[in-house]
């Protein structure tokens, strides 16, 4: 009666509850236990997987950008070179703008000296025979006879050039 009122010593059914804890507890072992393991082995292969292959994205993704910088220093170092070329390419447009106007402002004035001499030349030319004219005139007035055009024309040619060799 003592073992019966004392729920600390060991009776018959709990040598059955620890055999029946025991027989449940190998039959989890034998056949849960396993595919559980498995399938959580599965998973921690899945999420290992998954973790290299976040770190090989993260690689990559390193990689596209320094490739992504590199890319963008090159252009901007051509973009600096193209504006530079530009630039020059501009001022050397400029300059021979500058010496094409200059040679067609040579040109010009050279033309306009040309056709001043040659304005000049006529002018002088007209004065000349007009000059004789005056003097032929005068002349056969003074003399108050006509005389041979080829004297006159000779007289007015010495009176010219002695009129040029004066001047």
């Amino acid at each position: 009666m003592l073992a019966a009122a004392n729920p600390l010593v060991p009776n018959g059914t709990f040598i059955v509850e620890v055999v029946c804890f025991l027989v449940i507890l190998g039959l989890l072992a034998r056949y849960v236990l396993p595919p559980i393991n498995r399938v959580m082995g599965e998973r921690q292969a899945q999420i290992r997987s998954a973790l290299e292959e976040a770190e090989r994205g993260r690689q990559l993704y390193r990689q596209a950008q320094a490739e992504y910088e590199q890319t963008l220093a090159e252009a901007r170092r051509e973009a600096r070179a193209i504006v530079e070329q530009a630039g020059k390419l501009a001022e050397q447009m400029s300059q021979e703008a500058r010496q094409r106007a200059a040679r067609e402002h040579d040109a010009m004035l050279l033309r306009a000296q040309t056709e001043i001499e040659r304005s000049a030349q006529r002018a002088a030319d007209e004065l000349r025979r007009r000059m004789v004219e005056l003097m032929m005139e005068a002349t056969s007035r003074v003399l108050e006879r006509q005389l041979p055009e080829d004297v006159q024309r000779s007289l007015v040619e010495e009176a010219t050039a002695a009129l040029e060799a004066s001047s």
